[in-house]
C-alpha cells in the first residue's frame, strides 16, 4: 500500500525547490558576463532600424531596490541595464560615419508590471549623446529610418516616464537651405515657467532695440507696444462683456504668455515648463548664425493636446530675432503662437529668411504676435498688431505671409502717426553713403 506524503512536506519541498531556483537565477544574473549577449543585441537592433548598431563598451545588468516604492514592494529589486559606447551608423552617402553616438545609456525596469506585459521605465539616462543630421540637394536625409514592420502587433506595452541626459551635441548640414550649424543642448538646472521667460526675453529684446534704433527710439517703441497691449486687452474685455450680456459663450484671445487658457470648449491643459537649454552657431544660406534658447521637456513633444514651449534669441548676420511662445503638436507642426521681436539694419536683409523682397530701410525694431498655420498647400503666418520703429518713424499694423507657389505673398496694413520723409530715402536710393555702408551696400551715392 503506497504511503501518502503529508501536505506539509509537499509544501516544504515546493518552497525549497523554488528557493533553489531563485538562488540559481540570482547567481546567474550576478555572475553572467552580459557582454556575450552584445552580438545578438547588435544584430536584432540592426535588423529593426535598418542601420548598423553596435555596443562596443560594457553591457551590464544589476539589481537595485526602487527608492520610490513603499510597503512590501520596496523589497522587490528592479533590474538596472547599462550599455556603454553605442553607435548608430549613417547611410553610405553621408559625410559622417555615425548618425548617433552615446557614451552610456542607463535605465531601470519595474518588475511587477512585467506580469501584465507592461515595460515600465521610470527614467532613461543618456550620457553625452551626439547626433549628426544631413540632407542632400535631392532631399535625401539621414534622419528617416526604415523600421522593419512586425508580422503581428506586439502584446507588450512600453511606458517611459522621463528622459534625462548630460550635455549633448547636434550637427546639422543641409544642402537645400545651405545650412551648416552645430548645437549644444543641456538640461536646465530647474524647470522654468513660460511667464518668467517672456519677461526675461522682453527685457533683453528691448535692450537690443535700443542698440539698433537708439535709446530714444526704443523708449518710443516701448510706449507704442504698451499702448497697443492696453488697447488689445480693452478690446478683449469689451468683447467678453458683450458676449456675456448677449448670453453667448466667451472666447477670450489667448496669448503665448498664458500658462493656462480657457476657451468655449473648456480649459486647455497648462503649458509645460521649459526643461532644456540650447546654444547654436554656424551659417544659414551663407550667413553667420549664433543664438541661445530653451525648449520644453523631451517627452512633452509626444503630447499633441498640450502646446510645446519654445524660446529663441538668435542673430543672423546683422538681424536679431527673438521669440517666446508655443508650438502645437510638434511632431506634425500644426500651429504656432509666439511673441516676436525683430531688429535689423535694413528690412531688405529679411529676404534670405522670408523669400519676400522688401525695400531698403533705415535700422528698424519691431515687436508683436506671430501666429502660424502649417498647411500642405502653403504655410500661413500673420504678424498681428505689431509696433515698430523704422529710423525715426513709427509704424504699426498687421501683415500676413502666405508661402504659396510659384512665389510667396506678403499682404497687410501699415499705419504711421509720424513719418519722417528722410526715412524713405533708402527706398529710392537717395540715402547717404554712411547709411549705405552700414547696410553693406556697395553702390555710392553721387
Amino acid at each position: 500500500m503506497a504511503q501518502r506524503l503529508p501536505i506539509g512536506k509537499i509544501a516544504a519541498w515546493f518552497f525549497a525547490v523554488l528557493a533553489v531556483l531563485i538562488a540559481v537565477l540570482v547567481i546567474f544574473f550576478l555572475t553572467f558576463d552580459w557582454n556575450r549577449a552584445r552580438p545578438w543585441i547588435d544584430d536584432k537592433v540592426t535588423q529593426a532600424i535598418g542601420r548598423q548598431f553596435h555596443i562596443t563598451g560594457d553591457l551590464k545588468v544589476g539589481w537595485e531596490r526602487s527608492p520610490g516604492e513603499t510597503g512590501w514592494k520596496r523589497w522587490v529589486p528592479w533590474p538596472r541595464f547599462s550599455a556603454q559606447k553605442i553607435t548608430i551608423a549613417n547611410p553610405d552617402w553621408a559625410k559622417q560615419q555615425y548618425f548617433a553616438t552615446l557614451d552610456e545609456v542607463d535605465f531601470q525596469v519595474a518588475v511587477l508590471p512585467l506580469v501584465a506585459r507592461d515595460i515600465v521605465i521610470p527614467t532613461i539616462n543618456l550620457v553625452n549623446p551626439s547626433v549628426d543630421l544631413e540632407r542632400l540637394k535631392d532631399n535625401r536625409n539621414n534622419w528617416m529610418f526604415k523600421f522593419r514592420q512586425a508580422a503581428e502587433p506586439s502584446t507588450w506595452n512600453l511606458e517611459l516616464h522621463d528622459i534625462a541626459f548630460a550635455k549633448g551635441n547636434i550637427a546639422y548640414a543641409d544642402e537645400v537651405t545651405k545650412a551648416d550649424m552645430q548645437a549644444v543642448i543641456d538640461t536646465l538646472g530647474q524647470p522654468v515657467p513660460i511667464g518668467d521667460v517672456v519677461k526675461q526675453q522682453e527685457e533683453a529684446s528691448r535692450k537690443s532695440s535700443a542698440q539698433m534704433v537708439g535709446k530714444s527710439g526704443a523708449g518710443k517703441l516701448n510706449k507704442q507696444a504698451e499702448a497697443a497691449a492696453f488697447s488689445e486687452v480693452s478690446a478683449a474685455s469689451a468683447a467678453s462683456a458683450a458676449a456675456a450680456a448677449s448670453g453667448a459663450p466667451a472666447n477670450p484671445a489667448s496669448t503665448s504668455a498664458n500658462t493656462s487658457i480657457t476657451t468655449r470648449h473648456g480649459p486647455k491643459p497648462p503649458i509645460p515648463l521649459y526643461g532644456i537649454g540650447w546654444t547654436v552657431k554656424g551659417t544659414y544660406n551663407k550667413t553667420d548664425v549664433a543664438g541661445t534658447g530653451k525648449l520644453g521637456g523631451v517627452l512633452a513633444l509626444r503630447d499633441a493636446t498640450r502646446p510645446f514651449p519654445l524660446q529663441a534669441d538668435v542673430k543672423i548676420g546683422d538681424m536679431h530675432i527673438a521669440l517666446v511662445g508655443t508650438l502645437t503638436d510638434p511632431a506634425h507642426l500644426a500651429a504656432l503662437d509666439l511673441r516676436l521681436w525683430l531688429q535689423g539694419v535694413s528690412m531688405a536683409h529679411l529676404y534670405p529668411l522670408t523669400g519676400v523682397p522688401l525695400p531698403e530701410t533705415p535700422p528698424y525694431a519691431t515687436e508683436g504676435r506671430l501666429v502660424g498655420q502649417f498647411r500642405k498647400e502653403g504655410n500661413i503666418f500673420s504678424y498681428e498688431n505689431f509696433t515698430g520703429r523704422v529710423g525715426d518713424s513709427d509704424v504699426r499694423g498687421s501683415v500676413v505671409y502666405a508661402g504659396r507657389r510659384p512665389r510667396p505673398l506678403l499682404t497687410g496694413e501699415l499705419v504711421s502717426n509720424l513719418l519722417q520723409f528722410s526715412d524713405l530715402a533708402p527706398v529710392i536710393g537717395a540715402d547717404s553713403n554712411v547709411s549705405k555702408a552700414k547696410r553693406g551696400e556697395q553702390t555710392r551715392q553721387p
